[in-house]
């Protein structure tokens, strides 16, 4: 987020406004998920990316220091993971899970103990982004829950997991 940004004054909380979009430069995917974990509290996460890097990476950490997340388990596309392979261990201790997949998707799915669900897609990536991207968050179960049955085809039926191949097991 841009120093002098706030999203408070851009998004209603979700209780309020359940379906919500935002276009802007001033935030990154990890402010929006600050965002909702801090209204849900301690959730499960399910993420797809096309690329991360080291920033969000310790972003997560954060979040899990403040107990916020629960677990987490991470996509992301095999081939642009070889351009970040030196952060390959670093994903394996701090994800519960990382697969890797052809996968272009960008989106977080949130499960809070309390039994809300949001979904952010988001045209960014788990990098640092200095453009403007595109967010839209959803409190929709049923959106969630459709996408959490095609996100664990996906890992199901057409993935690998990072730490499988770390170990030389795949």
């Amino acid at each position: 987020m841009k120093p002098d940004s706030s999203i408070d004054p851009v998004l209603q909380p979700l209780k309020d406004n359940h379906f919500q979009a935002l276009l802007s430069d001033q935030f990154q995917i990890s402010d929006i998920l600050e965002w909702v974990l801090n209204q849900f509290g301690p959730s499960d996460i399910l993420q797809s990316s096309f690329s991360i890097a080291e920033e969000y990476i310790r972003k997560i950490i954060s979040l899990k220091e403040e107990n916020l997340i629960s677990s987490i388990v991470l996509l992301l596309d095999y081939k642009a993971t070889n351009k970040t392979i030196d952060l390959w261990h670093f994903m394996g201790a701090v994800f519960d899970s990382t697969f890797l997949s052809q996968n272009h998707s960008k989106m977080i799915l949130i499960k809070s103990y309390s039994v809300r669900k949001a979904t952010i897609i988001t045209s960014q990536n788990m990098t640092r982004g200095n453009r403007n991207e595109c967010y839209f968050i959803s409190e929709s179960a049923a959106i969630y829950d459709r996408l959490r049955v095609q996100f664990e085809d996906v890992i199901g039926n057409n993935s690998i997991v990072l730490n499988e191949l770390l170990s030389g097991n795949s």
